[in-house]
């Protein structure tokens, strides 16, 4: 877990190339994907013109790598700029790329954007910056033709990338879920923990372990600050071991694999 100043602690997980969750998109490289491609064109369908120029990039545009996880401006279209039946359509997007347990997970870190404020305001402060509905949507490329496209929906604590070749998908990374407060703390959601399974799968293989695993396993005692391996640092460790996934017992290799 990571440590935070905060009062509350923020747990995250982030993964380049490996969603945390199932997802619709195949994980091999080239399987149709035919609903992910239909849903993106039918969002575009929905904007007017001035939302499609906004919702829209070159696959090759440097935007498509500049991907995040605090809560800033994005490019693209946010829900805040749709009405009814564009929101429904960018939720069908999201359907269309998810499992249904991703869905849930999604849905529920735009939730978490309302807890927060909640807190704040509470607490005497504003926070108009936390708001459910400042996720963005951008399209790169073109969903209907036969060249590379992809999309990306974006706010706060969530980061989702997909791309594609027309029906066929390439990949979906980077993949990002970030959960603030890791356990809601009041309020009508009391005790909702977004990744709680993930955190608790982690801990139960620690557990698992014994000493002398946990010895190599360990890289350092203290935790990072934030985020190791943030948007733009290099995919690389200071110090690298561990324990090979393939090396352990069944049931460990099983907590590794854990959707």
């Amino acid at each position: 877990m990571l440590r935070s100043p905060l009062s509350y602690v923020v747990l995250a997980l982030a993964l380049a190339g490996l969603a945390i969750i199932s997802t619709r998109t195949p994980a091999h490289p080239g399987t149709p994907t035919p609903d992910m491609s239909a849903a993106a064109s039918a969002w575009l369908a929905s904007l007017d013109a001035d939302l499609r120029k906004q919702g829209t990039r070159p696959f090759e545009d440097p935007e498509r790598k500049n991907w995040h996880f605090v809560p800033k401006q994005r490019e693209g279209v946010s829900l805040k700029e749709m009405n009814a039946a564009q929101r429904k359509a960018a939720h069908a997007l999201l359907r269309s790329a998810v499992s249904d347990t991703g869905y849930l997970k999604a849905s529920a870190v735009f939730g978490l954007e309302t807890v927060l404020r909640e807190m704040a305001e509470k607490r005497g402060r504003r926070a108009d910056h936390r708001d459910s509905e400042l996720y963005w949507f951008i399209v790169f490329g073109d969903p209907r033709g036969k060249t590379p496209w992809g999309w990306r929906v974006e706010g706060h604590h969530l980061s989702l990338n997909f791309s594609s070749v027309g029906n066929h998908v390439l990949g979906f990374a980077p993949v990002f879920f970030g959960a603030n407060p890791a356990t809601v703390p009041e309020g009508p959601r009391t005790g909702f923990r977004l990744l709680g399974n993930e955190e608790d799968t982690a801990r139960a293989l620690w557990s698992s372990l014994t000493d002398s695993q946990k010895k190599q396993a360990l890289l350092s005692e203290k935790a990072p600050a934030d985020i190791y391996l943030t948007p733009g640092r290099a995919a690389k460790f200071e110090k690298t071991g561990g324990i090979l996934a393939t090396c352990e017992r069944r049931s460990k290799s099983a907590a590794v694999r854990r959707p």
